[in-house]
């Protein structure tokens, strides 16, 4: 509804301002990541006339001085102020164990030991307290362990965007080609980050393990190679493992 002549307030995280930002200044969502930043708890104001936006105010924040916000500490002498801060994805992690579980489990370890600012995001899994010196962000999942061993993510749950969010990270590592790279795919929308996945397995071989059905096998591998081909950047744990990758139909470059 329309309100000539008053002030509307609209009360959300930084990500949905920035969409807004582009339609604004008559972009679209796809011109977001060439949007600058506003932190979360700022002011963003704009003007209507005759259906005409216009911005008067992007990312105001200076009423947040008194208050330490991750950024403000690494600005106030944090010892890892020099250091990119890491995001690691990946549908498994303990309790769940498995090798790659274990991959990411180190990671996180000897980052955070190494003075790097790291978080992990993984699916929630019932009755776990998480006790890391770490964040762990555990999102919303289903139970899919009698299918592939482990819970299935909801990679777009906005709880677990707007955390990942307001970690600031300057990477989004990923590490399972499923829900983990859509939830990192749809971080990097609001962070800017770029999203790195490493193929760690055949993960084929899984899926057809764990499915029926040839087309449905083939199908779901075709949307698993074009989620990797959508990341920034693609590692493999061995020259075999790409192979693997580039025989599924990944037309891009790895390492």
């Amino acid at each position: 509804a329309a309100h000539p002549g008053q002030t509307v307030a609209l009360f959300t995280h930084a990500t949905p301002v920035r969409a807004l930002q582009c339609r604004w200044q008559g972009g679209t969502v796809l011109d977001m990541r060439g949007v600058p930043f506003v932190p979360n708890a700022s002011v963003t104001a704009a003007q209507v006339e005759n259906g005409a936006y216009r911005l008067t105010l992007i990312g105001e924040n200076a009423f947040l001085d008194d208050l330490k916000t991750a950024r403000q500490r690494i600005k106030e002498g944090d010892p890892m102020a020099d250091q990119p801060r890491i995001a690691l994805l990946n549908d498994s992690f303990p309790p769940t164990i498995d090798g790659v579980a274990n991959v990411v489990t180190n990671y996180a370890r000897i980052l955070h030991d190494d003075g790097y600012p790291v978080m992990v995001a993984t699916p929630e899994y019932p009755g776990v307290t998480d006790d890391y010196p770490y964040p762990v962000l555990r999102y919303a999942s289903v139970n899919t362990t009698r299918l592939v061993g482990y819970r299935a993510g909801y990679p777009f749950s906005a709880r677990a965007v707007s955390a990942i969010d307001d970690f600031h990270p300057d990477i989004l590592h990923t590490h399972c080609p499923v829900a983990s790279t859509l939830l990192a795919r749809t971080a990097r929308e609001g962070t800017g980050a770029p999203v790195v996945f490493t193929y760690h397995t055949k993960f084929d071989i899984d899926i057809r393990t764990a499915l029926k059905g040839e087309l449905l096998q083939n199908q779901l591998i075709t949307a698993m190679v074009r989620n990797i081909e959508a990341c920034d950047e693609v590692w493999t744990v061995s020259h075999g493992a790409g192979e693997n990758l580039r025989s599924l139909g990944f037309r891009g470059e790895y390492r």
